[in-house]
């Protein structure tokens, strides 16, 4: 005879209805339905009704069953959902906490405690930030400054035919193409080659003025790029070529900054040790240290201009 902690005949592994879910997570706690019953208040006979699915909470019963197992969050939303009720939006607790996401104050000082590449962009592809080793290697000024004045020319379509990047950015186009696929994303974008708004006649003026080539590749790809899968984070290939160094290999990886206002972390990381030492190298020739990139030019900022003393005879 089958006990209750014993899997059903051709259960699943990974159970998708609400009242496998639960019975999954009883199991997972290695207590019977009679403990689940004493720590949630309810009858065991409830129990083993709501484990058949034979009888359909209430919401208070539900999250008093939830609470009792201390569900993961995503295991509370999939039971809340496929029983048809209301699910918490967020993955930080039933309550939600609000200060989880960054501003933009938070990311200037955050992108500097990374020692590779970081920047941050928003859903128009304008960079909001970018920390010191992003500027050393692209040897652009993307100051708070700047990127408040310049929305067109910080706009990463822009950079992508900036001199430096395409000299030494090996792989443009495919990130070319993987910057079109996430524009196609956003229903609003996808007419943009066709009726650019003035933002993006400015992008598309570059490309043309800058590299002219560049122009016809992006029409070509907006056509044949579908648009991108919608993942919290994904990963793409970087390959960055300096005569003197060689092919710098990393690992490109965005994950989210802020849901609410649309912004998103971008790190270049290098993908082995010797790309580490060719980044470090490269960086340091441009008098950046990889790591020290923030307190060596705030340093180098704040220095006063030497005096200029008369030369004596020795």
């Amino acid at each position: 005879m089958r006990g209750d902690d014993d899997p059903a005949p051709g259960e699943s592994s990974e159970p998708a209805d609400w009242h496998a879910l639960i019975r999954a997570e009883r199991r997972r706690l290695g207590i019977t339905q009679t403990e689940l019953a004493e720590r949630s208040g309810l009858s065991p006979e409830t129990v083993r009704k709501y484990e058949a699915g034979s009888r359909t909470p209430t919401r208070a019963s539900i999250e008093r069953v939830l609470a009792a197992l201390q569900a993961p969050h995503t295991t509370v939303r999939r039971v809340l959902l496929d029983l048809g009720m209301a699910a918490p939006g967020s993955l930080y607790g039933l309550g939600g906490v609000e200060d989880y996401r960054f501003t933009v104050p938070e990311l200037r000082a955050f992108v500097e405690e990374t020692p590779w590449p970081q920047f941050v962009i928003n859903n128009t592809l304008e960079i909001v930030v970018a920390n010191a080793a992003t500027q050393a290697l692209w040897e652009m000024d993307l100051s708070p400054q700047v990127l408040e004045r310049t929305r067109a020319r910080v706009n990463l379509l822009a950079i992508l035919v900036h001199h430096r990047l395409r000299q030494s950015l090996k792989n443009r186009f495919e990130i070319m193409a993987i910057v079109v696929s996430v524009l196609k994303v956003f229903p609003e974008s996808r007419t943009l080659l066709e009726a650019p708004g003035s933002l993006f006649a400015e992008v598309f003026d570059a490309f043309a003025a800058t590299d002219p080539k560049a122009i016809n590749k992006l029409y070509a790809l907006w056509d044949r790029t579908p648009p991108a899968s919608q993942k919290l984070r994904w990963n793409f290939p970087v390959v960055w070529s300096e005569p003197e160094i060689g092919d710098i290999r990393m690992i490109g990886t965005v994950t989210a900054a802020s849901h609410v206002n649309s912004l998103v972390f971008v790190d270049w990381i290098p993908r082995d040790g010797p790309s580490h030492v060719q980044l470090e190298a490269l960086l340091a020739s441009r008098a950046l240290r990889i790591g020290d990139g923030a307190r060596s030019r705030g340093a180098s900022a704040r220095r006063p201009p030497p005096t200029r003393k008369p030369r004596t005879g020795l």
